[in-house]
């Protein structure tokens, strides 16, 4: 008589040896590629295609920066005024402009 864990079974070998490679090239490709989507959605994201980037805006009203900053002497960081603290001077909202002029 056998005692516990003393059994002769054999275990059948249903997939060929090659299948444990094969399967671990498809798990692990699949998460490269998962990877490479997101890497490439994230790039193209941020393209200067995707932004607009140096794409010029139709301006609402004729401005002059010679005629405001130069000739009036108005501070560009008056209206500008995330210059120093972000990467663009961004544009100032309608009512900096209103605050000199009674209509844009």
């Amino acid at each position: 008589m056998l005692g516990a864990g003393e059994l002769n079974l054999k275990v059948v070998q249903i997939f060929h040896r090659s299948q444990n490679v094969l399967s671990r090239v498809v798990i692990f490709g699949g998460i490269g590629l998962v990877g490479l989507f997101f890497f490439l959605a994230s790039t193209l994201n941020r393209s200067p295609w995707a932004t607009g980037q140096g794409v010029a805006r139709e301006q609402p009203i004729q401005f002059s920066h010679r005629h405001h900053s130069g000739e009036l002497g108005i501070d560009c960081r008056y209206c500008h005024t995330t210059v120093e603290d972000a990467a663009y001077a961004g544009m100032p909202p309608t009512q900096t402009c209103m605050n000199c002029h009674s209509q844009v």
